[in-house]
């Protein structure tokens, strides 16, 4: 059984015990995250890092409740300041949705609607949380936004179109469209995901000032370390739908308690070792529908012995004097697992 978690500093904002999510194939059901478990305190920036396929952007979806209910059943609970989002009635969580608890997609041109100008969108996210404002109102809302996230020109940017803004301008528009109703946990699905470094580095900043500014809790998913490193103060690792490690990021990028996490920093190229061999981890995430008993990563583990082919629980394996952390490894303590130097180093190891 999967232990209750301690709170992370602060109120926790957002609770996640035991949540499965299964869909429902012509095949049969499969699940895609197994008993997924962690919160996020007010002010938090919890990076959820892994490979495409783990589970990561799922269980985003899941807090939202925007999976389609007549395929997908998720279990366990989903609690965001004291309410289940899991159970509440759909007219309780559209009310949430939007207001206190924002999703930031991947790929800001398909999520803005080309037929309407960016300002109109915006403004439609604060009415229909305002029924009773004026459109006057709603406009002036959503210039303040569009002049918060760092668009010059906001009211001439508020009347054009998705097409007429670079990439990097239409992922503000979509963060300004997420705050407006100035949220209490922000959700970013690789927002950074295609753009170049520079605008990259800006968006960054950007998210980092307004959890700073306004206490916003922000869950940032991802699968770039280095994104992680100079953003989070957290890191959630995911593989193969469950949680194997949960640390401080500069504690679990120096000193990883989970091989999986290991493997993902000694994959990052290193721009201090010019013609080396890149390093991977062998073997490929098993699939949802062959998902083997105990230890889901052994099979590619260089690790394994054969009691992981028992059930490995989350457990702390935090040393005296440390900040709280948990491995889903039974040989965390004995492993000397390399990582990288900080975050700091991390963030530096990154190619241009």
């Amino acid at each position: 059984m999967t232990p209750t978690l301690p709170a992370p500093p602060g109120d926790p904002v957002l609770s996640l015990h035991d949540v499965g999510i299964t869909f429902q194939t012509a095949a049969g059901d499969l699940a895609v995250t197994h008993k997924v478990s962690f919160e996020v305190a007010a002010g938090e920036r919890v990076g959820l890092v892994g490979e495409s396929g783990c589970g990561k952007t799922v269980t985003g979806l899941a807090i939202m409740r925007l999976l389609p209910a007549h395929q997908c059943r998720v279990a366990g609970s989903i609690r965001f300041a004291g309410a289940d989002l899991n159970r509440l009635p759909e007219k309780d969580m559209r009310a949430i949705r939007g207001r206190d608890v924002a999703m930031v997609f991947q790929e800001p041109m398909s999520a803005l609607d080309p037929v309407f100008t960016v300002g109109s969108q915006i403004a439609e996210a604060w009415r229909a949380h305002h029924p009773r404002g004026s459109a006057r109102e709603a406009r002036e809302r959503a210039v303040q936004a569009l002049a918060q996230v760092g668009i010059p020109l906001p009211e001439k940017r508020c009347d054009e179109y998705p097409h007429q803004l670079s990439g990097g301008m239409r992922q503000r528009v979509m963060i300004a469209m997420a705050i407006i109703c100035n949220p209490r946990l922000l959700i970013a699905d690789e927002p950074t995901t295609a753009l170049d470094v520079t605008v990259q580095a800006q968006i960054l900043d950007l998210l980092r000032e307004l959890s700073e500014r306004t206490g916003m809790a922000l869950l940032f998913i991802t699968h770039d370390l280095g994104v992680v490193a100079e953003t989070c103060t957290r890191m959630i690792t995911m593989y193969a739908g469950e949680v194997v490690e949960d640390a401080p990021v500069d504690t679990a990028l120096a000193r990883p308690r989970h091989p999986y996490t290991s493997g993902l920093l000694r994959s990052l190229p290193r721009l201090s070792a010019p013609g080396s061999r890149f390093s991977a981890i062998p073997g490929r995430v098993p699939s949802p529908a062959r998902m083997p008993g105990g230890c889901r990563f052994r099979a590619r583990c260089g690790h394994a012995q054969p009691p992981c082919s028992a059930a490995q629980p989350l457990q702390a394996v935090a040393a005296t004097g440390e900040p709280p952390r948990w491995a889903r490894c039974m040989r965390h303590a004995e492993l000397d697992l390399p990582g990288a130097v900080a975050a700091t180093a991390l963030a530096g190891a990154q190619p241009p």
